[in-house]
Formats: C-alpha cells, sequence, structure tokens
C-alpha cells in the first residue's frame, strides 16, 4: 500500500491509499491488475490539525512565563517547558520535583505533591525555593494529577513566580503596621 495525493480540478488534494495487484491468467501470464484506492482524506486532515495543535500547544508552554511540568507518580519530572538559567534540561528531566524546593519546606511539598497523586485532587499552595544567588524565590504551584482509569497516572503542575507579589504585600504590610502604630502615638 502507498499514501499518495491526488490534486482534484478544483486544486484541492485528496489522499488514497493505493494498492495495485497482478492478475494472471491460469497458464501464468499477466493478464492485468486489480487497483484500489482508499479514501484517507478526512483522516489525513485530522492528522494535520492535530499536528498543528501539538505545535500550537508547545509553542505556547515554551513561551509562558510559567513552568508547566509532567510528573510521574514518583515526583519524577518527565517534561518541563523551559528551566532557570544555570540548569540543563537533561539533569531536570528525571529528577524529583522537590529537589528544587527549599530545604525546610520540601518535605512538606512532597507531601502535598504524594496528597495530590493518592487523593486525585487538584492542590494549591505557596512555596518558596532558592535563586541563583541562594536567595528566596516564592512560586504558587498548582499541582494537576491526570487520572487514567480513576488513579492518578501523572501529575501536571505549574508553578508561577510570585516573588515580587509577597515581596509588594510584605511591604503593604508593613507600611499599614507603623500607620497603625503612629495612629496609637498620636492618639496618646
Amino acid at each position: 500500500p502507498t499514501t499518495i495525493g491526488i490534486q482534484r480540478p478544483d486544486g484541492v488534494i485528496s489522499w488514497a491509499v493505493f494498492r495495485a495487484a497482478p492478475t494472471h491468467t491460469a497458464n501464468g501470464t499477466l493478464s492485468g491488475a486489480i487497483v484500489t484506492f482508499l479514501d484517507i482524506t478526512d483522516r489525513k486532515r485530522t492528522e494535520e490539525q492535530l499536528v498543528r495543535s501539538e505545535e500550537k500547544w508547545r509553542s505556547l508552554a515554551t513561551h509562558m512565563p510559567d513552568f508547566v511540568l509532567i510528573g510521574r507518580r514518583d515526583g519524577a519530572i518527565q517534561s518541563i517547558n523551559r528551566v532557570l538559567p544555570g540548569y540543563e534540561m537533561e539533569k531536570v528531566v528525571g529528577s524529583r520535583g522537590w529537589e528544587y524546593i527549599a530545604e525546610p519546606l520540601r518535605d512538606e511539598w512532597r507531601q502535598r505533591y504524594l496528597e495530590a497523586v493518592e487523593s486525585g485532587k487538584v492542590c494549591r499552595f505557596d512555596t518558596r525555593a532558592v535563586d541563583d544567588d541562594g536567595g528566596p524565590v516564592w512560586y504558587e504551584t498548582i499541582l494537576v494529577p491526570l487520572l487514567e482509569d480513576g488513579k492518578t497516572a501523572r501529575v501536571v503542575w505549574v508553578a508561577r513566580d510570585i516573588t515580587e507579589r509577597r515581596t509588594m504585600m510584605s511591604k503593604l504590610a508593613e507600611k499599614e503596621r507603623l500607620a497603625s502604630v503612629g495612629m496609637v502615638a498620636a492618639s496618646v
């Protein structure tokens, strides 16, 4: 069988699986051929759409500012859309996700991951990692179990850097505290 494209008079290409088999007379002389064409145009278009769709999703994930990962049940990273400078994709893939979490929060992060795997429920929390300079970086983490036959097969997780937001909230809380101290001092 051979897949061929056939251009119709209107310029549109239709796809077919072409097969040919020789036919012979009783004494073995070639008498002709049986040729079949199976129209697979719809299947071919669906395949092309899937490829384009996959390319769009890959482009979207690659250009997202968030980290998008797929992990196995045991926490090993199967894929990640990008890595931070200083890390190598080949070393990150296959490692456990919690290896990149700051030591005081590592056990809690691992526990939340394993709970999401066992419960099959989405889990959302903030966690702290360490940047290249050893400083804290805060991430909002969302763990989404992917179920197959009612059991978690893999986990998609999204990590969004919220360090700037947390810093701003901390400064705002400090200003509010100082303002309230000032109001108490003024009333005294």
